[in-house]
């Protein structure tokens, strides 16, 4: 038999409850000549007469019942092996698998909270130190002539030789040991300060400092531009060293208009404050 579609079952219940207008009870004419209509409406009257048939009988027990309540009200004696006995139900322990459920439940609480706690209160940290763009501030030495001139050209040679390997990249180890070789043979300011810049590129500011310091203490031999750089790259170690030292010589330093980094010098004040 072919199912009903939802019109044709909306009109079927309509036709029961005895609710079709004039136009739905010509159309519902027009179905019962189908036979899968016609069987379904014949099915459904069954159902809906067998419904209201049971709905008015009856149960036996409701009979013996009102029987039983018409001899308390004429005062007559109650025979109790007359009534049916109901035994209370005893009550039921709790399965172990109830138990088991409040347990899982609570876990997965506690997992839920210890995962959304960190953003529902955000701890309150401290920004993250801007390393690599202070460390960018650096300004690298431009010196080619680094030796007294002296004409020993095997200094001279070993002098280019540090330089090459200093302006290559992550060869500042072996620009290093160049420089401090270099630097027994013929110690200039120049090769002191290629040195101290390989101490800044490998983190290691406090030796770095230690020999700007020396520069700085014989400043009459270098150029004020040189003495600039020398003084900024130093300021900018003492930053990433964490030494609160340098909030004096940065302050001192953006007040010089005549200091050569002075744009430097504001851009690391801006880092540090934001």
């Amino acid at each position: 038999m072919k199912p009903l579609d939802e019109q044709q079952q909306k009109l079927i219940d309509k036709y029961l409850e005895g609710r079709l207008s004039d136009e739905e009870e010509q159309d519902f004419q027009q179905q019962i000549q189908q036979e899968d209509f016609a069987a379904e409406v014949q099915f459904q009257e069954g159902l809906q007469d067998a419904v209201q048939k049971l709905a008015k009988e009856e149960h036996p027990l409701k009979k013996r019942f009102q029987g039983e309540e018409k001899k308390i009200k004429e005062g007559a004696s109650i025979d109790a092996d007359g009534l049916p006995y109901f035994e209370r139900r005893k009550e039921k322990s709790k399965p172990i698998r109830q138990y088991l459920n409040l347990a899982a439940g609570l876990a997965i609480l506690a997992f839920l909270v210890y995962q959304l706690f960190p953003f529902i209160f955000p701890a309150h940290t401290e920004p993250e130190f801007p390393i690599a763009a202070i460390k960018s501030l650096e300004r690298p030495p431009q010196m080619t002539q680094i030796t007294t001139g002296s004409q020993n050209h095997p200094i001279d040679s070993l002098a280019i030789d540090c330089i090459t390997l200093f302006k290559t990249e992550s060869q500042y180890n072996e620009a290093l040991h160049c420089f401090q070789n270099l630097s027994d043979l013929e110690p200039t300011p120049e090769i002191q300060y290629y040195t101290a810049q390989c101490f800044f590129n490998l983190d290691q500011y406090d030796a770095a400092i230690s020999v700007y310091d020396k520069l700085l203490a014989t400043a009459n031999l270098l150029e004020k531009q040189v003495q600039d750089q020398i003084r900024w790259n130093r300021l900018v170690a003492q930053v990433l060293s964490r030494d609160g030292a340098y909030e004096g010589e940065l302050q001192m330093l953006t007040q010089d208009k005549e200091f050569r980094y002075l744009r430097e010098a504001l851009k690391l004040q801006e880092l540090l404050q934001g």
